[in-house]
């Protein structure tokens, strides 16, 4: 129930308020306390959720031109009823203030659309870099705040709304350490006054229509990650001399720089296409050209890409000079010189995904966008006029990657390198159906990770690649795989593991400490066991030995006494008397010979079915579309 508090008492009543408040506040230290409303905390409003125990400031019941002066938001607000927390700001809740400067507190979430706007006295907001929970700036948020010179952006932001600082007077856009992914429409859109702007490295992708159109810009440095630049983007920015483009560029937009006063721009050999205006307005501009194959330029009766009847000199790779001089568009350029066919880095960024040439047209993928919750690798990739073929995930690319929920390989992909989601907290799940190899701890940490695809047939495992994958509660291995040092340490929501048929040894600590492990099936060709690979797996009620001769087990310790005391252990026909004398095997207190257990893994008809969609992730009550279903070691594909 959210409700708002506006209280008019009687002086008693008053005083009686503040003598509760006085106590709240002392009780829980320096938490702020107000008195519900008028005098309260600055005379601010709010808008109070009991559920919650949040609070939300409000407009002005009286208008908002009583909103006044240097405005600080408390974090919390203190009444007898408990402690609130202030976590937003309503629409237009200062639209039309006079407040000169606002400090938020690190416990805002949102800002509401027109939220300051039009509050022609502001001069500075204060954000505190921690705000983690403020991902948006919402649109219009500080539109016509024609004072507004400094902001403080907070470290996790990643969206900037249309019209955010629409004329404002702010002259460095400080973005650097920020996650901003998106700049909306006309998001700074006639501030005159911006002149420089720091983008962050590692997430920007997109541009809107007329995000700095009519500002007073002198330089732009797009770094690589940006993919998409809107119409007008920077134009009518007539003090802009110096652009440097994205190398993952497509397309350079209508008007994008038109209004410029450029004399040189490199444009790279990932774009395709200039449209119409793109650089009109710089009139002695020198064009480097990187690409080969001519982009394809589209000019207008009334509107050309370039100032062609200027002093425009043009610069194109010598083995491509033919095809520039018959192309539509850059054929109308006079002054041409040939330059050195393009090269490129070993290393580059394409569509957020970050790849390494390990050899002729093969590729490594380093890493994404850290934005990205959502990571899509594609089967090929087209960069630079030539096409590559990812084949594996290089060690550490997507190591301590907290935004990355869900990745999807394509078939080529069949290595998985050292480190290469470790840490990755918020990982749900993933298909390896195409892996052959997996390297030590590749997955070290995925404490989320709840669905793991494995090939059908063989696989390598390193040391450590599930450890502590903590919310992993089964998993079918291929018929041939080697479970080596620490494979699944610490699993503990491990109960189920259908166990490879071809498996010669179960390694040092494979399955230690995974408590909720109920059963294991021993494969009949494993000859060792080595230390520790069952310790801690407090939960094992039933062992099913498949070996006729009993594997050599390194130390007690491979198993936890509580297992030794509790399980039953099911041994093969006629091995009974070979287990109950063999070291470590003797120490079970119930071991039991049946003629079945030969036949427990290889009936599969018997075993638990598992649905997964088309990206790899478990569905527990499928319906309507095609499916993955798998039981033990068979796959296959059906439609519901």
């Amino acid at each position: 129930m959210c409700y708002s508090y506006i209280l008019l008492l009687t002086q008693t009543n008053l005083n009686m308020k503040k003598i509760y408040l006085i106590l709240a506040a002392m009780l829980v230290g320096i938490s702020s306390y107000a008195e519900k409303w008028g005098n309260s905390y600055n005379g601010i409003y709010y808008e109070f959720d009991d559920a919650t125990m949040t609070a939300c400031v409000m407009n002005h019941p009286s208008g908002n031109s009583n909103y006044t002066g240097n405005m600080t938001i408390p974090a919390t607000i203190v009444y007898p009823e408990g402690t609130f927390t202030v976590t937003s700001i309503a629409d237009e809740a200062f639209y039309q203030s006079n407040i000169t400067s606002v400090t938020l507190p690190n416990t805002i979430t949102s800002l509401g659309t027109r939220a300051f706007a039009q509050s022609q006295n502001l001069e500075s907001v204060d954000i505190p870099l921690n705000c983690d929970g403020l991902t948006s700036i919402s649109s219009r948020c500080f539109d016509e705040c024609s004072k507004l010179k400094q902001i403080d952006f907070p470290n996790k932001l990643q969206y900037i709304g249309s019209f955010a600082f629409k004329n404002c007077n702010i002259s460095l856009l400080e973005l650097t350490n920020t996650r901003v992914v998106e700049i909306g429409i006309s998001a700074f859109y006639g501030s005159s006054a911006l002149k420089n702007i720091n983008f962050p490295a590692n997430s920007l992708r997109t541009i809107g229509q007329q995000a700095f159109a009519n500002c007073g810009l002198t330089t732009v440095y797009l770094p690589n990650t940006v993919s998409s630049i809107n119409t007008s983007a920077f134009a009518n920015n007539p003090n802009l001399t110096s652009v440097t483009l994205s190398n993952n560029l497509r397309l350079i937009p209508t008007d994008c720089f038109s209004g410029a006063s450029l004399t040189s721009i490199d444009i790279p050999q990932s774009v395709e296409k200039i449209s119409e205006g793109a650089f009109k307005g710089s009139s002695d501009l020198s064009v480097y050209c990187h690409r080969l194959n001519p982009a394809i330029i589209e000019d207008t009766d009334d509107n050309q890409a370039f100032d062609y009847d200027s002093s425009l000199h043009l610069y194109i790779p010598e083995s491509s000079w033919s095809k520039y001089l018959t192309a539509e568009g850059w054929k109308k350029f006079k002054n041409n010189t040939a330059i050195a066919d393009p090269t490129y880095d070993n290393a580059f960024l394409c569509d957020g995904i970050y790849y390494e040439i390990i050899g002729g047209a093969e590729v490594a993928v380093t890493g994404a966008c850290p934005t990205d919750q959502t990571v899509v690798i594609p089967e090929k990739v087209n960069y630079y006029e030539t096409v590559f073929l990812p084949i594996e995930i290089a060690a550490n690319a997507f190591e301590n990657n907290d935004w990355l929920t869900t990745i999807e390989l394509p078939s080529s992909v069949d290595e998985i390198r050292p480190n290469a989601f470790y840490g990755c907290h918020n990982l749900l799940s993933i298909d390896l159906s195409n892996v052959w190899y997996i390297e030590d701890a590749a997955f070290y940490e995925c404490v989320n990770l709840k669905s793991i695809k494995l090939p059908t047939d063989n696989i390598a495992l390193g040391e450590k690649v599930f450890a502590y994958c903590s919310s992993l509660e089964s998993i079918t291995m291929p018929q041939t795989a080697y479970l080596t040092k620490m494979t699944f340490l610490n699993c503990s929501s491990l109960k189920q593991v259908y166990m490879p048929k071809n498996c010669g040894s179960i390694g040092e600590s494979a399955f230690r400490g995974c408590s909720s492990l109920q059963s294991i099936v021993i494969p009949e060709n494993v000859t060792n066991i080595y230390n520790e690979a069952f310790l801690g797996c407090t939960g094992l009620e039933t062992i099913y030995a498949h070996p006729t001769t009993p594997p050599t087990v390194e130390t007690l310790n491979v198993f936890s006494q509580e297992t030794y005391d509790n399980a039953l252990l099911i041994v093969s026909e006629d091995s009974y008397e070979a287990y109950a004398q063999t070291y470590a095997w003797d120490c079970f207190d119930n071991i039991q010979e049946d003629a079945a257990v030969d036949g427990i893994a290889a009936d599969e008809d018997n075993l638990p079915v598992e649905y997964y969609n088309m990206h790899g992730v478990k569905v527990e009550n499928p319906q309507g579309g095609i499916f993955i279903r798998r039981q033990g070691t068979k796959t296959e594909k059906i439609t519901l």
